[in-house]
């Protein structure tokens, strides 16, 4: 992924950052072993080398990033894309939720979310109408007229079979 592009996403201290820790530090500062006494999964501790919103104050920043000796990771420098990970999240604040892990989705409630408002209403025949046509409104496209009912075959039997229904399978439908 381009650094431009990896900019444009929003770093997740759960997906990116503690991912890129636990990969690349938690071996010399983590649970079991803490060098210099830095541990870099717990929050406090790792706050004393992070100057949220300053990667050029930021210890740990220098340390991946500077050419000098000690350089970390001692197995070798970084890539960029790590690099502009740790960047982008000391830039934006360095954030460190409560619980590092983020429940998963699947034990959340199931929602309701609510129907979005739609200029042209006659066309949804059903909540998730609402959803397409809100997003195809958004972007200034009218929908697709419905299409016929050899159409609705052809594309039944080309997703189940692979192949087009044979003219007595569309006279029978």
């Amino acid at each position: 992924m381009g650094l431009e592009l990896l900019a444009a996403f929003a770093v997740s201290f759960a997906a990116d950052v503690q991912t890129l820790l636990q990969k690349r530090c938690y071996g010399c500062h983590g649970p079991q072993v803490q060098q210099r006494g830095l541990r870099l999964d717990q929050r406090d501790s790792a706050m004393r080398v992070i100057q949220p919103g300053d990667p050029a104050a930021s210890k740990l920043f220098r340390m991946v990033t500077d050419t000098g000796s000690p350089r970390m990771p001692p197995a070798g420098p970084l890539p960029p894309a790590e690099i502009a990970i740790l960047k982008q999240w000391i830039e934006s604040g360095a954030t460190w939720p409560a619980t590092p892990r983020a429940k998963p989705w699947s034990f959340s409630a199931i929602r309701r979310p609510a129907e979005p408002l739609v200029r042209n209403a006659a066309w949804k025949r059903d909540p998730i109408d609402a959803f397409l046509l809100a997003r195809l409104e958004s972007r200034g496209i009218q929908p697709s007229p419905q299409a016929s009912r050899e159409t609705l075959l052809r594309r039944v039997y080309l997703d189940l079979t692979g192949l087009l229904p044979t003219p007595d399978q569309v006279r029978a439908f």
